[in-house]
């Protein structure tokens, strides 16, 4: 029962992130408002405006634009949030066509994703199963039978002259 539970735990790690992926694509086959990941080349990186690159030569963000010679990117910097209201802040940034390395387009990974809910079901299973498990049966005193109630008067009523 523990080599499942570990391995259903391994597998949960490992598709708790996988209902989205990138995959390659053409940069001219990627419709505007798409999520994209950007490669970048080191000249390409150098002509960009701040921009908080954390993940290397990669940018993350939506489609805005493109042409032969520019895409522009939307490239979120955070979310403000404003009572029940939020909105994502960001830039466009224009990027240079030639210094795209390649472009990967995000997508939903149906198979994935069934994988990621069953070994969240089997997580859930484990759990159950192992808090049963270590519970003892509570052993219920033995039934006495019928028992007599008695109420004790605190009152008196006089009845009569």
């Amino acid at each position: 029962m523990r080599t499942l539970g570990r391995v259903i735990l391994v597998l949960a790690a490992f598709a708790s992130t996988a209902c989205f992926g990138y995959a390659p694509v053409e940069p001219g086959a990627v419709p505007p408002g798409s999520q994209v990941r950007v490669h970048l080349t080191r000249a390409g990186l150098l002509d960009l405006p701040e921009v908080p690159v954390s993940a290397g030569s990669t940018l993350n963000g939506t489609l805005r634009a493109q042409d032969e010679r520019v895409t522009v990117l939307f490239v979120s910097r955070g979310v403000v949030v404003e009572g029940a209201m939020q909105r994502v802040v960001g830039q466009e940034i224009s990027v240079s066509s030639p210094e795209i390395i390649q472009m990967e387009q995000r997508q939903f990974r149906s198979g994935r994703t069934a994988l990621t809910v069953a070994a969240s079901l089997g997580v859930v299973a484990l759990m159950v199963a192992s808090i049963r498990g270590s519970q003892k049966p509570v052993e219920l005193p033995p039934d006495p039978g019928p028992q007599e109630y008695r109420l004790p008067v605190m009152f008196s009523v006089p009845i009569g002259k």
